[in-house]
């Protein structure tokens, strides 16, 4: 942790996160934020500005349904887990392909 004294977390714990997003033409980082581990997911992903068409996949950390919204309304789409007890309709399931580990596709709101 001398590296990167910013971010302790205890007397003797520290950590630090690594959020990346890699532009899909290429597969390199276009955005790279180190934060301290104990900061919360969600909000690294409220300073990214993302262009139309962007696709993200994140964990259930990242569920913010204020930024889903800005995100849908910049046409930014995103595959998520949602948590437990997120209550949400079914508007559509689609058809899953054939020997793939997907388990449900469906849109919500």
């Amino acid at each position: 942790m001398s590296l990167f004294p910013w971010a302790d977390f205890r007397r003797a714990k520290g950590g630090v996160k690594v959020h990346v997003m890699l532009d899909h033409d290429d597969y390199m980082p276009s955005f790279v934020l180190m934060t301290e581990a104990r900061r919360h997911d969600v909000k690294a992903a409220r300073t990214i500005n993302l262009p139309p068409g962007s696709i993200v996949a994140m964990d259930r950390a990242y569920n913010d349904f204020r930024l889903f919204a800005k995100w849908t309304a910049a046409g930014v789409f995103f595959v998520t887990r949602m948590k437990e007890n997120t209550v949400y309709e079914v508007v559509e399931t689609r058809d899953l392909p054939k020997k793939r580990s997907i388990l449900r596709d469906q849109i919500e709101v």
